[in-house]
């Protein structure tokens, strides 16, 4: 059996809808997995603690980070 290649007209618009609901699908599985994730949504929950009590350190460029990192 031969295949016959067929081809389908789709205004720009109507593919730019389809991208744009892909990429908002995309999104939504990601936050979904982070939100399944217990040891993710502990992490956020702490840091948000922390930045609520203003426990953070405030580095401007890497170097910085790095000296925060290793103390």
């Amino acid at each position: 059996m031969r295949e016959s290649s067929q081809t389908v007209r789709l205004p720009r618009s109507v593919v730019a809808g389809l991208y744009e609901a892909s990429v908002k699908f995309e999104q939504i599985i990601e936050t979904m997995e982070v939100i399944l994730d217990g040891k993710t949504m502990q992490r956020i929950k702490l840091g948000e603690k922390q930045y609520c009590k203003k426990a953070y350190v405030l580095a401007r460029d890497a170097e910085e980070i790095r000296k925060v990192l290793s103390s």
